[in-house]
């Protein structure tokens, strides 16, 4: 009885971890989500009105008056760095849950910054680059747009793993208890 116990737990512990990698290779897509290309387009475009603003020394001013506190445009290069570096990290691991929701998150936070500006350059009269940051700002959240719809597919994909998983883990356990519940029987002697 001991030996059947061992056996079973030997083959649990085995085919457990088996299953698992072999679901998280099927369940891995092999390429960057679709929306990968376009991304990388964007932030490119987001980096260059960045830059634009930067470098032109646009004095632009708030919605009282005052002008725009530097800071504001040195923190949103920070921001475009961040949304392609978690979208470089996602190509690299796309079935990535914590990425993918990271990089939904910060899309959605550059894109908000990106319509302040906007306003920002429309209440100064620079309307061309206010409606420039207005376009980036639509693609962006375009673009965030497809980043939920991969989200909750993957979401959707990694809860079907974990019931499946459960499945697995409660018929091994039945096993296990039927295996143990078993009257030893005795071999015969030698």
């Amino acid at each position: 009885m001991k030996r059947m116990a061992f056996v079973l737990a030997l083959v649990a512990a085995v085919a457990i971890p088996a299953a698992v990698r072999a679901q998280d290779q099927k369940a891995s897509p092999r390429q960057a989500p679709a929306f990968a290309a376009r991304l990388e387009e964007v932030l490119k475009t987001a980096d260059e009105a960045c830059t634009e603003m930067a470098n032109n020394h646009l004095p632009l001013r708030d919605e009282q008056g005052r002008p725009l506190n530097p800071r504001a445009l040195e923190g949103f290069r920070p921001s475009v760095d961040e949304v392609r570096r978690l979208h470089q990290q996602l190509a690299a691991s796309p079935a990535d849950f914590t990425l993918t929701t990271s990089l939904f998150l910060k899309t959605d936070e550059l894109a908000d910054a990106l319509f302040d500006f906007s306003q920002t350059a429309y209440d100064n009269d620079r309307e061309d680059l206010g409606r420039r940051l207005v376009e980036i700002s639509a693609a962006l959240e375009r673009n965030q747009q497809q980043i939920k719809t991969y989200l909750l597919e993957l979401a959707t994909e990694l809860q079907q793993r974990v019931r499946k998983l459960e499945e697995e883990n409660q018929d091994l356990q039945r096993r296990l208890a039927e295996a143990l519940a078993k009257p030893k029987e005795k071999s015969p002697p030698q």
